[in-house]
Parts: structure tokens; sequence; C-alpha cells
């Protein structure tokens, strides 16, 4: 079985342990490391990016109040439902 060696945890592991990047061509990092290394990287996007994010919602909610307050009604009536039913 081909084997290839994975640039962050140093293991050699099969092929079918390695993402493709591109079709016929496999990424450096083993699947396990390369999702701790996606949730990383999105943890810090959105860590660098919440000022942002915060302002973006802000707006909306004032752009579309009556639009979110229906949304909010309905969200806080079904869930009313289902805390009773329990």
């Amino acid at each position: 079985m081909a084997m290839k060696r994975c640039s962050e945890c140093g293991v050699h592991k099969p092929f079918i342990e390695f993402p493709e990047s591109h079709p016929g061509k496999l990424r450096t990092r083993c699947r396990p490391c390369y999702r701790a290394y996606q949730r990383e990287q999105a943890r810090l996007y959105y860590a660098r990016h919440q000022a942002e994010r915060v302002h973006a919602a802000a707006a909306y909610r004032d752009a579309n109040r009556e639009k979110v307050t229906l949304r909010n009604r309905e969200f806080w009536r079904t869930r009313r439902r289902k805390i009773e039913g329990n």
C-alpha cells in the first residue's frame, strides 16, 4: 500500500488518509491534522473579524427591524410550546 508522511504529525499513513487539494493532488496534512488546522484557522478568523460581524448584525437588525421582530416572536412562540410540552 502506498504511504505518505504527514507534514504536521510526522506519521506515515496510507494515501486514503490524505484529503485531495485538487483532483489527483493530496494535501500535506492527514485528515485529522487538516481538520484541526481548519478549526484553528476558523477560530482565528472569527476572532479577528468579530467587530465586523457584530456591526453587520446590528446593521441588518436596524434595516430589517420588523422582519427580525416577527422571526423572534415566532421562535419564542414555538420554543415556549416545546418547553411547556415537557
